[in-house]
């Protein structure tokens, strides 16, 4: 994409959507990956769109099948992140003692609780 062209979270045309979906069919690359230059939203644009053309689906049959694939991976990714952090966070304790009550995470310094 040029320097002049929007970001694409920032596209709002649908027409431009449609070029920038299938520039990435055609090219293997997203405008999205800042660099990468493999592109797993490539790969399901043109996984999609050819599966569509192959099956004679209308464009609007196409953009809800993309659309469906697209929002299951996100909620995929998300379940795994959250997995991960679940995984990962350590215990959380609050101690009480007599200069008060402090409450100490993974990362913080662990101590005896007080009575």
């Amino acid at each position: 994409m040029s320097a002049n062209t929007p970001r694409p979270e920032a596209v709002t045309d649908v027409r431009e959507m449609r070029r920038i979906l299938t520039d990435m069919r055609y090219s293997g690359r997203s405008p999205f990956t800042k660099g990468r230059d493999i592109s797993t939203a490539a790969s399901l644009v043109h996984y999609i769109m050819s599966a569509g053309q192959h099956q004679g689906w209308s464009g609007e049959d196409v953009m809800t099948a993309l659309a469906y694939h697209a929002l299951l991976q996100l909620d995929e990714a998300q379940g795994r992140i959250l997995e991960q952090v679940r995984l990962n966070l350590g215990p959380f304790v609050i101690q009480k003692s007599e200069s008060g009550i402090t409450a100490t995470g993974s990362a913080g310094s662990s101590g005896e609780a007080g009575a």
